[in-house]
């Protein structure tokens, strides 16, 4: 059966993208990081829910799956590093540099 989460993994993305921007806009002091977790564990898993089925099964045709599949998993497990970090009170600098260089 042919599932489609394209719209629901750009939703998500975009979410995740707003919450990165107002986190490092707001630049939590280091008591405060903890209650952002929340948030990038949210859009990390949910990310993780629709982009690692369709990694694996391979629905969208041709450039699709590179275009799409591949960094919306790429990023989720960037945003579920940022949780852990954050809820551990480490530095969250190891998630942005992987984050960086996948951007790259």
């Amino acid at each position: 059966m042919f599932t489609d989460y394209l719209a629901v993994m750009l939703v998500n993305m975009e979410a995740g993208l707003a919450l990165l921007g107002h986190y490092l806009f707001v630049n939590p002091a280091k008591d405060q990081r903890k209650s952002w977790a929340a948030g990038f564990f949210a859009v990390g898993l949910l990310g993780l829910a629709t982009s690692l089925p369709m990694v694996l099964t391979w629905p969208l045709p041709g450039g699709f799956n590179v275009a799409y599949e591949e960094p919306a998993l790429f990023l989720s497990i960037a945003f579920l590093a940022s949780a852990v970090t954050l809820v551990f009170e480490w530095e969250p600098y190891i998630p942005a540099i992987y984050g960086f260089f996948g951007a790259i």
